[in-house]
This record gives structure tokens, sequence and C-alpha cells, in this order.
């Protein structure tokens, strides 16, 4: 892992190590936070499935990595952003996050049900798209809470103290196995079953989110990613990649080069935020 860190850090240093061209960051400040979200094709596949919404006015970020083929793909992960953008407004944000953790739950799982039958519906008026499906994995900060549902293998981490904590549960054979006890958690990261999941939306029965709610302190930053990252690369080395960055633009644009150096083996999307709580 070292090795790989600072040989990217050698590449970089000398001036070749700049995100690739076609990445595209968003920079914005507002609502108690300071995020960035980029995403890029990687070096291997020819069209990009990978969304994200990326809304610090609301606190509200989202990545989602569509499934079923190149077009099905990108139409099932757009959907799935313009459901959840639509459906958690900030008037909705403002009337359930209030620190009561069902309320934020079922908002959060709501968003997903509604991104869920977004798919469906457009399944059923194209044939084209039939089989096409998505995770999803959201992220909502508010105040000095961050509460986080996921469908899927996309990931929420929280960065503190260059360490990095993995929020989100994937939803995918291999990581079964190891909650069974059967893989270790390393031998799960390469399994061959890695990335069969075990819920998406738009799947063939009503996705069953996962939630978690942690309290944030100034200064940590909250890291979201497609499975072309995390798979890529290892938690600590996202971690320490976020935590030296100077900014959340600079991070995400330094997590991109790092995928793509070790590989760019699928499409690489990532947000990070940086919490400011008053």
């Amino acid at each position: 892992m070292r090795e790989r860190l600072h040989g990217w850090r050698r590449r970089r240093d000398r001036g070749r190590g700049e995100a690739p061209s076609a990445a595209q960051a968003l920079e914005v400040i507002g609502g108690g936070s300071y995020a960035a979200g980029a995403t890029h094709v990687g070096r291997v596949r020819e069209g990009n499935e990978d969304a994200y919404l990326c809304a610090p006015e609301r606190g509200l970020f989202l990545i989602a990595d569509g499934m079923g083929g190149h077009v099905a793909g990108e139409q099932a992960s757009a959907a799935t952003v313009r459901a959840v953008d639509s459906f958690l407004t900030p008037e909705r944000l403002a009337e359930s996050l209030n620190d009561e953790y069902e309320s934020a739950r079922e908002l959060l799982c709501a968003a997903f049900r509604d991104a869920d039958a977004a798919i469906r519906r457009a399944t059923e008026q194209r044939s084209e798209l039939h089989g096409m499906g998505s995770t999803g994995v959201i992220a909502v900060l508010r105040g000095s809470a961050l509460h986080v549902a996921n469908v899927g293998d996309s990931r929420a981490y929280l960065v503190r103290d260059g360490q990095s904590q993995l929020l989100s549960r994937d939803h995918s054979v291999a990581a079964l196995l190891a909650e069974q006890g059967d893989l270790s958690p390393e031998d799960a990261r390469t399994h061959l079953l890695r990335n069969q999941l075990t819920e998406c939306l738009g799947g063939q029965r009503s996705p069953r989110p996962d939630y978690a709610c942690v309290q944030v302190h100034s200064g940590d930053r909250v890291l979201l990613c497609s499975d072309g990252l995390w798979d890529m690369m290892s938690d600590e080395e996202m971690g320490e990649i976020v935590s030296e960055s100077r900014d959340p633009g600079h991070a995400v644009e330094a997590l991109v080069c790092a995928a793509n150096y070790a590989g760019g083996h699928d499409n690489i999307t990532a947000i990070v935020a940086c919490t400011r709580v008053r």
C-alpha cells in the first residue's frame, strides 16, 4: 500500500499526477460545509454509469452507480439522482432531521423507495432498459449530526485525524460472507463475488437500505465514493489522501487521479465534504 501511494505522490509531484481532464469537479460553499464532487470514466470502461449530487446548501450528498449495460446504467444512476434530489427538499429535510433517529431513517429510506419506483417506471416504459438498477449512498449533514443511508456497495466514510471509518454497509455476496465469518474482511475486498449485489434500486424486490447516524466535529471530512474508488485503494490510502488535501476540491481530484494510477478498472466517483460545526 505504502509503495503504491508513494508512487502516486511522486508522479503527482512531478506534474504528471493531475486529475484526468475528463474529471468534472464541483466546488461549492454553503450549508455549513465545504464540498466537492468529481466523476471519471476510468481507464477501462467506455462510458460512465456513475452519477452524483453535491448540494451543500442543503447538506445533501449522493452517489449512484448504475448497472445493466452502458445506456441502461447511465439511465438508472441519473434517475436515482433526479428522484433523490426532488424528494429531499429543504422543507422535508428541515422537518425530519431533528435528531430523531426514526424520523431521519424513514426520510432517507423513503427517498430510496422513490428512486426505486422511478427506475421501475423507466423500465416499464422502455424495454431496452429492462434489468437496469443502481446503487445509492446518501449523506446528510445537519448541525453536528451526519445521517447516512445506502443501498448496494457505494460507500460513505468519516475521516478524522487521518483515520477513515466506514459508515455504510456493503450489500454484496462477499460482504455477507464476511459478516457470517466465512471470509475475512481482507479477502472480501478481492473476492470474485464482491460486486454481486444483494440489494439495489430497481431490483426484483423493494430495497432495504441500511442507515447510520454519527456525531461529527469541526474539521471532520465525509467521503462518499463508488466502488470504482474503494476497489482500487485501501481505506487507509483514501483517508490519508483526504486528510492531506488542502480542500475538498483538491481531495476529490487527488482521489480520482490515485484510483486511475492504481488501474482505473471502473468508473470513479467521489464527494468530499468538510464539516464546520458551530
